[in-house]
């Protein structure tokens, strides 16, 4: 990384840790937004959070997780269809990341 608004940093990482605890006030996953069933509902995130996820590890940040909504991404990340689209597309999140951290 060249040079980063150490900054701006702190404060989108502010700004998704207050949206993450704003969901987690609208939801309650019983594995899953809607209940015991994978719905649409919850795949609208999934690569949102991909990205949330490789972006944070590599600036070594906590986006501040509530730790429901923490379970409820585990659990869907790991639905066998989901697992296989987020392992089709995690290499070209990674390869966008790397361009990016390299500018």
């Amino acid at each position: 990384v060249k040079s980063r608004d150490a900054a701006a940093v702190q404060a989108g990482f502010e700004r998704v840790s207050a949206m993450l605890r704003r969901l987690a006030s609208l939801a309650q996953p019983a594995p899953y937004l809607l209940g015991a069933n994978l719905t649409l509902a919850d795949t609208a995130f999934v690569s949102t959070l991909l990205y949330l996820d490789l972006v944070s590890g590599a600036l070594g940040r906590d986006p501040g997780w509530p730790p429901a909504l923490r379970d409820w991404h585990s659990a869907v990340a790991a639905h066998p269809s989901v697992a296989s689209v987020l392992d089709w597309h995690r290499p070209a999140a990674e390869q966008w990341l790397a361009r990016k951290l390299a500018e």
